[in-house]
C-alpha cells in the first residue's frame, strides 16, 4: 500500500479507540488503493468515502459499525467531524 498514514493523529481518544481507528483507516486506504488505484492520501475525495460507505452497506455493516469506521477515518486523516 503506497499511502502513508498521518504520523501525528489528534491525541484525544483512549488507546483502544486509537488502535481500532488505525485499523479502520487501514481498511479504508486498502479499499481506496484497490478500487481507485490511489497512491497518495492527498488524492482522497468525498467520492472515495461515498464509495467506501456504499461498500460497507453492501457487506451488511450496521449503521453504528459504519459510523465507527468513519470516525477512524476522520481521526487518522484529519477530516473535521462536520465535513
Amino acid at each position: 500500500m503506497g499511502i502513508k498514514l498521518n504520523a501525528n493523529p489528534i491525541e484525544t481518544q483512549p488507546p483502544e479507540n486509537e488502535e481500532y481507528y488505525f485499523k479502520a483507516y487501514e481498511r479504508f486506504l486498502r479499499y481506496a488503493a484497490d478500487t481507485y488505484k490511489l497512491g497518495r492520501r492527498a488524492d482522497i475525495t468525498g467520492r472515495h468515502l461515498s464509495g467506501y460507505i456504499k461498500n460497507m452497506k453492501n457487506r451488511g455493516l450496521s449503521a453504528s459499525e459504519i459510523k465507527s469506521e468513519l470516525a477512524g477515518i476522520r481521526f487518522w486523516h484529519g477530516i473535521p467531524s462536520n465535513a
